[in-house]
């Protein structure tokens, strides 16, 4: 199945949508969730997509349609305005999307036309083309995927096309504490990519994106150079993580950091995301990507009027 939710030329904001699997949508559509035309504070929360022929998640404002249809200019307010003054049916602002699992699929998501967002504790790819793309449809700076906070999550590609990109004035993003990987597989034998291009800039329009506490593994860079002390890794080994699944068809939680990885416990705390992909309290030093969890967790329990006794609840590194 797949979700179109779209509002014609009506806004449909306020919306949630969580919860869902959608996989194997056909050529017609071909996206797992689709988000058009321009709505705002919406969240999307806790859903796996996969086996999709198109791309496997988007938002896109479409100001084609939004305002060029109905003779607004990109440049007028009324299109790329902000929400909070009621305006800019050309952009979709303060989306949520958080903890999903999006693999698997033809094209990554696009968020297209998005500004103000928080994207935060996913797992994204692999994919058989490329990755996750901010970027826009037209060539107003102020319609470009902007001013957004991309934070704890894992992105992943195993071919030589980007796993995250910013094009096309999507700018002032915010990328920090993920993990981007680029692996290969032959047989059952799984190491590094150094082909896959993990971070894609344009450097006509985008100059002010910051990086920050981001992993980055095999893989190269188009346009885009880390930042101080952010960690590169040459080599990969899958048993980083509890159960990595060569395919990329394995459980989001296969995915959690096992303690021997050489990014554990390798950032600091970010006030903005404090818990982890299943809601679960991160500490300092904190994990890069959506886990911070990797065993059990072993917590002390105290009952009013019981000594104090240890139980096992959860899931812990």
């Amino acid at each position: 199945m797949s979700q179109n939710l779209s509002r014609g030329r009506r806004h449909t904001c306020w919306i949630v949508v969580d919860g869902n699997i959608a996989h194997h949508a056909g050529e017609g559509d071909g996206h797992g969730i689709y988000l058009s035309n321009g709505g705002d504070w919406f969240i999307v929360r806790n859903n796996e997509l996969h086996n999709n022929t198109n791309s496997d998640f988007q938002i896109n404002a479409d100001p084609e349609s939004t305002c060029a249809e109905d003779d607004i200019p990109y440049d007028d307010p009324r299109c790329d305005g902000s929400a909070l003054n009621g305006l800019g049916q050309g952009i979709t602002e303060f989306a949520l999307v958080e903890s999903n699992y999006f693999h698997n699929s033809d094209v990554g998501p696009n968020f297209t036309s998005v500004r103000n967002a928080v994207v935060r504790n996913n797992i994204f790819g692999p994919y058989d083309r490329h990755g996750t793309s901010f970027w826009q449809e037209t060539d107003n700076p102020r319609l470009g995927s902007s001013d957004n906070r991309i934070e704890h999550n894992l992105f992943i590609g195993f071919n030589r096309r980007h796993v995250l990109q910013n094009t096309r004035y999507s700018d002032r993003n915010r990328i920090r504490n993920n993990i981007l990987l680029g692996y290969r597989r032959s047989g059952n034998t799984v190491e590094a990519n150094p082909e896959t291009v993990l971070v894609e800039i344009d450097p006509e329009t985008v100059h002010s994106s910051s990086f920050s506490g981001n992993v980055y593994i095999g893989g190269r860079f188009s346009d885009f150079t880390p930042a101080a002390g952010e960690l590169r890794l040459k080599k990969f080994d899958p048993a980083w993580f509890a159960a990595f699944p060569a395919d990329g068809m394995g459980s989001a939680a296969g995915y959690r950091p096992d303690k021997t990885a050489p990014f554990a416990d390798s950032d600091q705390l970010l006030a903005t995301t404090p818990m982890d992909m299943e809601g679960r309290p991160r500490r300092n030093p904190v994990n890069p990507g959506p886990w911070e969890y990797g065993g059990r967790l072993e917590a002390t329990v105290t009952p009013q009027g019981n000594s104090s006794k240890q139980q096992k609840s959860g899931s812990s590194r």
